[in-house]
């Protein structure tokens, strides 16, 4: 969605640009088949994107993909969307939303009928048929199957020491 979103779509509407992007070139695409392994657990699921992410950041502070999504856990992130429909989208917005106002964190594997989550340290992604593939709005020439690693640490962040809320 990032590399397809119209720069004008984007500069007019921000991160709902990308949004409705991804619903409509998904809706056209139909699903694919991920095959995806996930720190050596084979796993075939049928869905419209894979999304491999450390952060899940959405373009505003504190709105992720998904609540769980924390770039300092030492885990990537593994989301497929399964259906370009509304109820997914609203499932999207509602767990973006949950992020905003929940510390709680949750943690492991996350199945339902419009997404499913699940923490990794080494993710491989191979589509069927393949897809467009991009790091940071940027396409990936390596094709595929495309693997993901998380090296912990690798990077140092200085950031606002976080407030206790206790």
């Amino acid at each position: 969605m990032t590399v397809l979103t119209e720069p004008e779509l984007k500069n007019r509407f921000g991160v709902l640009a990308y949004m409705w992007t991804a619903y409509k070139h998904s809706r056209q695409a139909g699903r694919t088949l991920y095959e995806l392994d996930i720190d050596g657990r084979k796993m075939r699921m049928r869905g419209v994107t894979c999304v491999v992410c450390n952060s899940g950041n959405l373009g505003l502070p504190g709105v992720k993909l998904m609540p769980e999504i924390d770039p300092a856990d030492g885990y990537l992130n593994v989301v497929v969307v399964r259906q370009a429909t509304f109820p997914a989208l609203w499932c999207i917005v509602s767990n973006a939303a949950r992020g905003l106002v929940s510390v709680k964190k949750g943690w492991g594997e996350r199945k339902d009928i419009h997404l499913y989550s699940a923490p990794a340290r080494e993710v491989s992604v191979n589509p069927v048929p393949a897809q467009i593939a991009a790091r940071d709005g940027e396409l990936i020439d390596s094709g595929f199957p495309l693997t993901v690693t998380i090296e912990p640490g690798a990077l140092r962040v200085a950031a606002p020491k976080k407030e206790d809320k206790t």
